[in-house]
């Protein structure tokens, strides 16, 4: 399973250009970064272009382990933290906490946005990437279960919801991934999809290309006190 995940996300990013469009939503530098789920460090080796200080959080050790091995070159201060989000525990404030297909597997989404909430700080911002549970019409085409693994996405609205309950502003959310067809690893689809997310990814969401999306980012920052 974990040469799959490695092997499916190093294609995935290769495929979309995905440093391009990561850095378009980072856009800045932060001083102290967590990731949750960083599986094989994928997305780790982005980020520490925008920090010096990562911590890096992963249920699985096996991911962990091949996070380390990627990042073992970097000058930087990683921190690597085996656990699931839930019983995660420090008392470090972050200014950035981001995640990719990660949340989706967690079945209690209220716990994992109060907890985002708590680990940053006044203004911090948060970036997450998710599946679209509208996708979920090939399902219904078909008439298949959908497995238990992915009963917990979350929509865009419920989303955005849980976010402004825990006093989050600034809320945007943008494409991640595009899936117009139902058979999305055919080569003409491929292409299909990269070119429409090469054409929307800077676009905020709006109803119309909801039901093309495999996935989604939110973008947030928590409430600055004054």
């Amino acid at each position: 399973m974990a040469r799959f995940v490695r092997k499916y996300y190093n294609d995935y990013v290769k495929d979309i250009d995905y440093e391009k469009k990561i850095n378009f939503h980072l856009n800045n530098r932060f001083k102290d970064v967590l990731e949750i789920g960083c599986g094989p460090g994928t997305w780790s080796r982005i980020l520490l272009k925008h920090t010096k200080n990562l911590v890096l959080l992963d249920i699985s050790k096996e991911m962990l382990r091949q996070a380390k091995k990627r990042l073992k070159r970097e000058k930087l201060k990683i921190t690597y933290v085996c656990s699931d989000f839930e019983n995660f525990k420090t008392k470090k404030k972050f200014d950035l906490i981001f995640s990719s297909r990660a949340i989706e597997y967690m079945p209690n989404k209220e716990i994992v946005i109060k907890k985002i909430n708590g680990f940053l700080k006044d203004g911090g911002k948060t970036i997450i990437i998710t599946k679209n549970p509208m996708r979920r019409w090939k399902h219904l085409i078909f008439k298949k279960e959908v497995e238990k693994i992915h009963r917990n996405w979350i929509s865009i609205k419920e989303f955005k919801s849980l976010l402004e309950k825990y006093k989050f502003e600034k809320i945007k959310i943008y494409p991640a991934v595009f899936s117009v067809m139902l058979f999305p690893n055919f080569i003409f689809t491929r292409k299909l999809n990269m070119f429409l997310h090469l054409l929307f990814y800077k676009i905020k969401i709006f109803s119309l290309i909801t039901l093309f999306l495999e996935s989604y980012v939110v973008i947030a920052h928590k409430l600055t006190y004054k």
